[in-house]
């Protein structure tokens, strides 16, 4: 695997074991900048280092660093109360499924009611958060590390946004 130099626009916070950026346009919505580092959206990218299978037992070995995405305060408190509306509303959607399928009390409506129920209330949270930032004009948290260049050096020489797991 190729030497990974840090570019000029990072520096490493050796207490947090992240990477950090000196650039304070807001990678969200390109419009403002970054006031405080804990704004940033700290993405993690992963590296497969080792897999062990055997007949009973797998396990799997990675290396995650954070990597600082600049973002401002506004887009911020988008991406939070986007994920709080999302998870709101899900669990309520959820609810209102499982609600009116046992009313019908039809058995096959129920239980395919409170699965139908359990899983909108789980991916409407997942998704959701997304959807309500999108439309406040800004990239998702997914969509701005994707975009970014260290990030894409880092996918580049075989690390990951997802994280390994042992299968």
């Amino acid at each position: 695997m190729e030497e990974f130099v840090l570019p000029d626009n990072y520096t490493f916070n050796e207490e947090q074991k992240r990477l950090e950026p000196t650039e304070k346009k807001c990678s969200f919505c390109n419009k403002a900048e970054m006031e405080n580092i804990r704004d940033c959206y700290f993405a993690p990218v992963f590296m497969t280092k080792d897999r062990t299978y055997l007949v009973v037992y797998a396990s799997v070995k990675y290396a995650k660093i954070l990597i600082g995405i600049p973002r401002c305060k506004s887009c911020r408190k988008i991406h939070e109360s986007s994920k709080v509306k999302a998870t709101l509303l899900a669990i309520i959607v959820g609810i209102l499924i499982i609600v009116l399928s046992a009313m019908t009390q039809i058995v096959p409506f129920v239980v395919v009611g409170f699965f139908g129920g359990i899983f909108t209330a789980v991916f409407g949270s997942m998704y959701g958060k997304d959807w309500f930032a999108s439309h406040k004009g800004i990239k998702t948290l997914k969509g701005a590390a994707e975009k970014n260049g260290l990030v894409q050096k880092f996918l580049a020489s075989g690390w990951s946004l997802k994280q390994p797991e042992a299968m």
